[in-house]
């Protein structure tokens, strides 16, 4: 028996991951960082944290993990004052969600983001693989 069902919302129910990857390049460019092509793959689905250290460490921005964060999220606030970007068909998408669904014992329907593929070997973790959340069903729920 389904005793719950737990929906992601970046990158998911909102169209987001190309709205953080302009914002946190916006950043790493503006503080003289490297914006490397797989940044936005290798930060989503990390949390807040996660990601800031990352442009610090990795990127070479070089202001704090606790500024990066909060610069990133003033210009997603005003990305999304102008426009919400809502999915119209959507759920877990990013390779780290699956993963960490998996980890915590979840069984995963995974809505992969088309921009940012996860790899092939996280989408073999999930039990069931849908184009968009139309899709999403019961039945696709209770095969999971």
């Amino acid at each position: 028996m389904i005793e719950a069902v737990v929906f992601d919302l970046d990158g998911l129910l909102l169209d987001t991951e190309e709205l953080w990857d302009e914002a946190r390049r916006e950043i790493a460019e503006e503080r003289g960082g490297r914006w490397r092509p797989d940044a936005q793959r290798a930060m989503m689905g990390m949390s807040s944290p996660e990601w800031s250290r990352y442009m610090h460490d990795v990127i070479g921005v070089p202001d704090s993990p606790d500024q990066i964060a909060d610069e990133v999220v003033e210009r997603m606030a005003e990305l999304y004052r102008r426009e919400l970007p809502l999915n119209d068909g959507a759920i877990e998408d990013s390779e780290n969600g699956i993963r960490s669904a998996v980890a915590a014992g979840m069984h995963v329907v995974a809505i992969p983001n088309r921009v940012f593929l996860p790899s092939p070997e996280a989408l073999s973790l999930a039990a069931v693989l849908l184009d968009s959340l139309a899709e999403l069903t019961p039945e696709s729920v209770a095969a999971a």
